[in-house]
């Protein structure tokens, strides 16, 4: 009578107990702190990289950073992308659902695995720059027969 209505979920229960041992082994405070300091390692990135917080820094968790999709990826695409690299982004539910993500730092994680996160995103979302490749904008610039215009832009 003292069971889960359902088959339990017992290697759910086995990792709860696990994760207990070890944040009771290395002290909830410690733990709280490593958690703390891993968000703000990566609010500091995102930052850097012009991602937008769905939610105001001094009401988010220590745990969970909520954060706009970039305009030129979807949700989806950025997850498979991370997903490739073997992490794990989760897709925001209710009314910001293909619109956010959001990004957890808390489990068994290290200071390297901040770090990977922060380069992969780095690398995945770094600026796209639309008709960069001087050649080509000076190639346009001359079909439109405009290549002085266009030669201010193939430079920048």
């Amino acid at each position: 009578r003292l069971q889960t209505p359902n088959t339990p979920n017992v290697p759910g229960f086995r990792s709860l107990n696990q994760a207990i041992k070890n944040i009771l082994k290395e002290g909830p405070a410690k733990r709280r702190a490593k958690v703390r300091s891993y968000a703000e390692q990566f609010r500091i990135a995102l930052k850097k990289l012009d991602i937008e917080f769905c939610i105001d820094e001094a009401d988010m968790s220590n745990a969970l950073t909520t954060l706009y999709a970039p305009l030129h990826l979807t949700v989806d695409e950025l997850q498979e992308q991370l997903r490739a690299r073997k992490i794990i982004i989760y897709g925001a539910k209710g009314p910001l659902i293909d619109k956010a993500f959001q990004i957890a730092n808390i489990g068994d994680i290290t200071k390297e695995d901040v770090q990977y996160v922060i380069r992969a995103l780095k690398d995945i979302l770094k600026p796209q720059k639309s008709f960069s490749h001087p050649t080509l904008m000076n190639q346009l610039g001359h079909e439109l027969g405009k290549p002085e215009t266009m030669g201010n832009y193939a430079n920048a």
